[in-house]
């Protein structure tokens, strides 16, 4: 900030505006990441305590939870395969409100 506010009067009128511009950029770059870091720190977070047994985080009647009672693991072995089914998918997640399976990504 010292160089910027001594050397304002010398530079031309594109130095005077990117700079502050770039500065604006490169900040909120670094709080994007950030927060990125800190919901990948809270997913992992999540994923240790369901992990352990710990599934006290989910709150009752949320979407998460109710998301959580639809959805069963069906062992490859035991599934029917079909024609169009997805090669490769070892589990696959099976919806009971709509009678559907889908294939985990």
């Amino acid at each position: 900030m010292y160089l910027f506010g001594s050397l304002w009067t010398r530079w031309t009128i594109a130095f005077k505006v990117t700079t502050p511009m770039l500065h604006v950029l490169f900040a909120s770059a670094q709080l994007w990441g950030s927060y990125n870091f800190y919901r990948m720190y809270k997913k992992q977070e999540r994923l240790i305590a369901e992990e352990e047994g710990g599934v006290d985080d989910i709150e009752p009647g949320s979407k998460a939870e109710e998301a959580k009672k639809d959805r069963v693991l069906v062992v490859p072995s035991e599934r029917e395969e079909t024609p169009d089914s997805h090669y490769g998918s070892e589990i696959e997640l099976t919806d009971h409100t709509r009678g559907s399976t889908k294939p985990s990504p």
